[in-house]
């Protein structure tokens, strides 16, 4: 089957960058009002940085599957298989997982509330403006071998 150049995932924006704008919002807004941390400096910033570390380690191993893999990781050009192993074994999404613990360990590592918070919209953005779009065309292109995997492998949590 020959693969079109346009031939891709039709997402809005990529994961990284809707985190990035998150969390850039998460330090002006809590620059404007600010919301106590629930836990003292000795437990968070150490936290935190566990967590960025799972994150990045997360990440790392989901784009080694792309490279084994010789397909493309990003959402704007078309995959050449569908990748099942590794970190996409137990999770659908591993890389947008990741981002979101990204997200969430730097609130906790920098005490910042509003970071944690914008989680929610983050991931809700994530799902439906490039995770649904991601799998339609995931659809598309694998028919019954990405459904067969959908439906046997959770996405973030099930």
């Amino acid at each position: 089957m020959k693969i079109l150049k346009e031939d891709h995932a039709q997402v809005f924006i990529q994961a990284e960058y809707t985190v990035l704008i998150s969390i850039i919002l998460g330090f002006v807004v809590n620059f404007l009002w600010p919301i106590p941390f629930l836990f003292p400096r000795m437990i968070h910033i150490p936290l935190g940085i566990v967590i960025i570390v799972g994150a990045l380690i997360t990440i790392y191993f989901s784009m080694e599957e792309f490279k084994k893999a010789k397909t493309y990781s990003s959402p704007y050009k078309p995959v050449k298989s569908l990748i099942t192993t590794g970190p996409y074994k137990r999770f659908r999404h591993p890389m947008y997982l990741g981002r979101l613990l990204q997200q969430i360990g730097m609130g906790v590592a920098f005490g910042n509330t509003w970071i944690l918070i914008l989680v929610i919209p983050a991931f809700i953005f994530i799902w439906y403006g490039v995770i649904v779009p991601e799998e339609l065309y995931l659809l598309r292109r694998f028919g019954g071998k990405y459904l067969k995997y959908k439906n046997s492998t959770r996405g973030f949590i099930r």
